[in-house]
Order: structure tokens, then C-alpha cells, then sequence
């Protein structure tokens, strides 16, 4: 079987803006880069890349710029919702013609489809690209979850759909994706959204994990992955017991603008910049975080020298 196009460590990446808020590319292109050298399988461009806010030229922009700057060392995924059924399929072939790896989408927003018409959406959104496409749920932002049955179901009748990425906050929902889905499809992708799932997802059949706070330890991920895959379950455990101490801290602050601060503090050519109506970071938060990643992370994180202005913190 040859690599899925949604496996191991997927960092769903930031959107770096320049001082005025437009895409800032050179500085995309940068963070891709270093991820892709560090070994991470894909870059996810979804809602961390803050894509409700940008249009889908902006988010064309975004795929372009990942692809030139991986090369074909990783996957790359694209958010390609919009805000109805029509607006979605009119952005995937948009973005299926850019050479994207892969398709993601929420189902439709605000209001709630019942069970058919939201298998219905995953089977027409593949029929009608010739790209992978990837399920995405996330009932925080979105308003409700994808039923497992439903979940099952597209895997069952559609070979195109080939994953989920479900950043739901409850670790049965994953495992019942994992018994459930797996028995009826081998190769379909299963990873959480959240990083603390990693290693628990792993040991009962997941794939990896779409995960946010590895695009400033992007080492921790990879390590965590490959001790398992090599059987050293103890030393899995170990890395991930440091991983979910990382994760905790950003769960403090507006997720998007932590992220960029931090990475700006870590000495990334990544302004803090988020545009509204998200809100920023506290500066002293990001700093902690940075220290702590320069004292004892040093060698997992994405930057290991932070800038002058914080070499005292």
C-alpha cells in the first residue's frame, strides 16, 4: 500500500499577514519549508490558517505557496468550505486545479443537515473532483458533529473520501471512528485534531494526528510517531507526556495569535498579526511559552533561537 495522503504528523499552519493584513507568502513559504525539513507528512490549510476570513483566492495563494515550498515531501490539504453547498463545490475545483494533494471541508454551516443529507454532501463533493477528499468535523466551531454511522457509511460507498480529521473534544468519538470505520475500510485515515489525542489514538488503530501547536514543535509529533511505529511504546509515552504539557499551555489564549507570537518570539520571520474579528494573545503568554520551548524543548522546536529582544526570558 503507498502513502495516504492524510497520515503521521499533519500541522494544521498558520497564516502569516503582513503589518496591513495581506498574505504574507515569503514568510508561508518559510514556515512550510522548515516543517517539511523537520518531517512532518502534511501541511493542513484550514481553520488555524484562519480560513473563514480569506477568500479563496487568498487560500489558492496559500496551497500554491505550500506546494512550491514542499516540494512533494508532504501532503498538502486544503480547506475548500464555503459558505453553502454551491460555493463549496465551486471552491474545490478552483483548488483541485492548483494540484492540490488532497480536498477538506466541514459540511455545510448554521444549519443542521439530517444524516442523509449529510452523507449525501461527502458523496457528491467527491464525484464531483478528481481529488482525495478529506471528511473534516469540528463541533466547536461548526455547531454539531458528524455521526460515526454517517462517518461509516461514506467510507463504505465512496473510495475517494479518504479520511476524517476530527477535532472534536472527546476521545470516544475518535475510538468509536477507529472500531467502527476500520472494520469496514482498512485505509481510511483516522486523526484526531487535537494533539493530546496523539498517542492514545495510535495505540487503538489511528493514523496520526492534524495537530496546530506542532507548527511550533513540529519534533515532538514526529518523534512521538515514529517510537511508536518502531515498538518503544515507553519512550512514545514519554515524549507524549512532554507534548501534552506544550499543548495545555496554548489552550490559554486565542489559539491562532498565540501561535504566531510565539513562533515570532522563537526569532520565525512571522508577524503576531491575526485580522478581526479574532482577537491577539497576551505578549507575556507567548513569552513564557517561547522560554520554555528555548530552555527545554530546544531541540523539538521550529526555531531554537529566539530574537534578540527576548534572549532574557
Amino acid at each position: 500500500m503507498g502513502k495516504r495522503v492524510l497520515e503521521g504528523l499533519v500541522v494544521a499552519t498558520i497564516t502569516p499577514y503582513t503589518p496591513e493584513l495581506r498574505l504574507d507568502i515569503e514568510a508561508y513559504k518559510w514556515l512550510v519549508e522548515k516543517l517539511v525539513d523537520r518531517g512532518v507528512s502534511g501541511i493542513f490549510i484550514g481553520t488555524t490558517g484562519e480560513w473563514p476570513l480569506l477568500s479563496i483566492k487568498e487560500r489558492i495563494k496559500l496551497y500554491e505557496a505550500a506546494m512550491d515550498a514542499a516540494k512533494g515531501r508532504a501532503s498538502i490539504i486544503g480547506v475548500v468550505t464555503g459558505i453553502n453547498v454551491d460555493d463549496t463545490l465551486n471552491n474545490a475545483h478552483l483548488a483541485a486545479d492548483t494540484g492540490l494533494d488532497a480536498l477538506a471541508s466541514v459540511p455545510p454551516l448554521y444549519f443542521k443537515p439530517s444524516n442523509d443529507r449529510l452523507r449525501d454532501f461527502y458523496v457528491n463533493l467527491s464525484a464531483k473532483v478528481d481529488k482525495p477528499v478529506i471528511i473534516y468535523t469540528i463541533p466547536s466551531l461548526v455547531g454539531y458533529n458528524i455521526p460515526v454511522s454517517v462517518v461509516r457509511d461514506v467510507a463504505v460507498e465512496v473510495d475517494g473520501v479518504k479520511g476524517i480529521k476530527a477535532t472534536v473534544e472527546d476521545l470516544t468519538y475518535i475510538l468509536d471512528l477507529i472500531s467502527e470505520v476500520k472494520q469496514v475500510r482498512r485505509d481510511f485515515s483516522i486523526l484526531p485534531g487535537y494533539g493530546e489525542y496523539l498517542l492514545a489514538s495510535l495505540v487503538y488503530g489511528g493514523d496520526g494526528v492534524v495537530d496546530a501547536v506542532s507548527n511550533t514543535v513540529p519534533g515532538l509529533g514526529v518523534k512521538i510517531i515514529e517510537e511508536f511505529r518502531e515498538g518503544r511504546l515507553e519512550e512514545a509515552r514519554r515524549l507524549h507526556a512532554r507534548f501534552y504539557r506544550v499543548a495545555k499551555l496554548f489552550r490559554s489564549q486565542p489559539l491562532q495569535s498565540l501561535i504566531k507570537k510565539v513562533l515570532s518570539r522563537l526569532g520565525a520571520p512571522i508577524t503576531p498579526y491575526v485580522r478581526p474579528p479574532l482577537t491577539e494573545a497576551h505578549d507575556e503568554v507567548a513569552s513564557e511559552i517561547a522560554s520554555l520551548l528555548c530552555s527545554e524543548y530546544r531541540n523539538e522546536a521550529l526555531c531554537a533561537h529566539p530574537k534578540p529582544d527576548y534572549q532574557h526570558i
